[in-house]
């Protein structure tokens, strides 16, 4: 979780309908080719360990293939990307001095299902005013962008009006690789994509709101998401899925408290989220089934006398991703959202 935003996202969802010779038409190859969903054993819910990953990183995706992508702010103090193994080692900053890509904040990144891609967001090369509200996670002044995992090829998906209320923040790609969701920063139910086709635009409730989209369901039927469409405050965000087609059925997994930042396990049977059940108002990985039932809790950082307790700094958990196997998860934990300083840490279950 990073500091609140304005309450202008709508959910953006991008099938992989697109012009003739493009970037993505060769991407959608692949996954008929080689991106079909295996589905994952069946995870545990109990926490084994818990170690830090990378000092600094953030946004953390897992490929299929082993590999994880995520961002870390620079001297410069801007987000840029960052591939590794699953023991943190071969580190490669692939955005570093990157002619290719624009020179701000670049974060969010989501492999392709394929491994040959990564999707991320990137602050335009050019706006108004200082970078920090194209922080990943605030998304202003930033667009879509795909990569190939060295760095040597990029190319930019979407052109956002040059607005501070624009922007998109954390695309993830369906597992089949045919299809990108992301929140849309907007002042009207509007996205510019002259690459892309079939754009669909869905605002739960019809009104503007905060809504914040993670990704999709196994089957790739439904998008999972927050929003506090319903609502009094951004502080009582829920858990919620809704029809990946045409944003229908919307269906609530939480009640109570602030809840964001889901992921579905690989097998589909399970959530992990964020809340702020528990004492410092600060926010805990818990665990529940897909349809919102079994909810429990899985770490203990603001919880004082749980060997967990980070003494007394309130801990924000943000998103995770896991492992292929199921067996760990990765995740990005914030000690200061006004500074928004954090680390990212593996989670191992039993």
């Amino acid at each position: 979780m990073r500091a609140r935003p304005a309450r202008c996202h709508g959910i953006a969802l991008l099938c992989a309908m697109v012009k003739t010779k493009s970037l993505l038409s060769r991407i959608i190859a692949v996954a008929f080719c080689a991106c079909l969903v295996a589905p994952g054993a069946a995870i545990a819910q109990v926490v084994d360990s818990i170690t830090l990953f990378k000092r600094g990183g953030d946004e953390v995706d897992w490929c299929r293939d082993g590999r994880i992508a995520y961002a870390s702010r620079g001297p410069d103090n801007l987000y840029g990307i960052h591939t590794c193994s699953a023991t943190g080692g071969d580190d490669v900053w692939i955005t570093k001095d990157n002619p290719l890509v624009p020179p701000g904040h670049k974060g969010s990144p989501c492999w392709h299902p394929s491994g040959r891609y990564i999707l991320f967001v990137a602050e335009k090369r050019k706006h108004p005013g200082s970078s920090f509200a194209s922080t990943p996670g605030l998304g202003s002044y930033s667009d879509l962008w795909i990569m190939t995992p060295n760095g040597d090829k990029a190319w930019q998906l979407t052109d956002t009006p040059l607005s501070a209320k624009n922007g998109m923040i954390i695309p993830k790609f369906s597992h089949d690789g045919k299809k990108v969701v992301w929140a849309d920063r907007v002042d009207r139910a509007r996205i510019l994509a002259p690459k892309l086709t079939n754009i669909r635009t869905f605002r739960p409730g019809g009104e503007p709101a905060f809504n914040e989209t993670y990704g999709f369901s196994v089957d790739d039927k439904s998008i999972i998401f927050c929003s506090d469409y319903n609502q009094k405050s951004f502080w009582t965000s829920q858990i919620f899925t809704c029809d990946a087609e045409a944003g229908q059925n919307i269906h609530q997994l939480t009640d109570g408290n602030y809840n964001e930042h889901a992921c579905y396990s690989p097998d589909g049977a399970h959530i992990i989220w964020m809340t702020s059940e528990g004492e410092l108002k600060g926010t805990d990985w818990w665990i529940m089934n897909a349809d919102g039932s079994g909810k429990r809790q899985l770490t203990f950082f603001n919880k004082r006398g749980h060997k967990e307790f980070a003494g007394g700094r309130r801990m924000t958990c943000g998103l995770c991703s896991f492992s292929p196997d199921g067996k760990r998860f990765l995740g990005g934990i914030q000690n200061s959202l006004i500074k928004q300083t954090g680390d990212s840490y593996m989670v191992t279950l039993r």
